[in-house]
């Protein structure tokens, strides 16, 4: 069984994208191999370059149910739009921006302990284990109640000169090298044969006019 969500969100006053993704996984117990491949799309403002999606491993069409791997990648980008054929994949973002931006992603996943006790957790920094996001660069992402804020040299994404300079390059940002259940996991885990869920958000703002609690109300305190 697997469950997706995707849509894109447009408001009017700020320029904004969400990104929210969600797929329930089997786990399969031998080691993955990561593809990697770089692909190229259109933007608004910022945009995830080939698309985003949470996809197994392989997929057992006799039962109907999707595998993942310990290390292996479980997102992956559309390289050909055409053939619909996707990639696990780096996340790329492609920035044409002419205002500072502030980007943020939220993760869920299924962690379950010794005594076979399942739970939904947030990653973060304490909360990690058998789990990774493997960031391009560590130093530019900072947690902050419940999200990782990506902010190179502890700013805001700059602007790109695409959006000043016709025929300029557009910033080309990788994000994420992969996202994965660890790699450390072996044979005998105790994920064999559980489902997993793998919750992910992304979202996008300008800098400044406009705060993430305007965005999302729930957020005030």
């Amino acid at each position: 069984m697997k469950k997706r969500k995707f849509f894109l969100i447009s408001i009017a006053v700020l320029a904004t994208f969400a990104l929210v993704l969600s797929m329930s996984l089997a786990w399969f117990s031998q080691q993955g191999e990561d593809k990697s491949q770089k692909v190229s799309g259109s933007y608004f403002d910022m945009y995830i370059v080939g698309g985003l999606d949470i996809r197994p491993l392989f997929h057992d069409e006799t039962q109907e149910i999707d595998y993942i791997a310990p290390g292996a990648n479980i997102a992956y980008s559309e390289i050909d739009t055409e053939n619909e054929i996707w990639r696990q994949s780096p996340i790329v973002l492609y920035n044409h921006s002419s205002v500072e931006t502030e980007l943020r992603i939220k993760l869920d996943y299924t962690h379950i302990d010794l005594n076979k006790n399942e739970t939904l957790v947030t990653y973060s920094p304490t909360q990690n284990e058998d789990f990774e996001i493997v960031f391009t660069n560590p130093l530019d992402w900072e947690f902050e109640n419940g999200y990782w804020y990506y902010r190179p040299g502890g700013d805001p994404m700059p602007p790109s000169d695409s959006a000043y300079e016709p025929g300029a390059p557009e910033l080309e940002v990788e994000l994420i090298e992969s996202i994965r259940y660890s790699q450390d996991l072996e044979a005998g885990n105790i994920y064999e044969g559980e489902e997993v869920e793998v919750n992910i958000i992304f979202e996008a703002k300008q800098a400044y006019y406009g705060t993430w609690e305007d965005i999302n109300p729930s957020e005030n305190p």
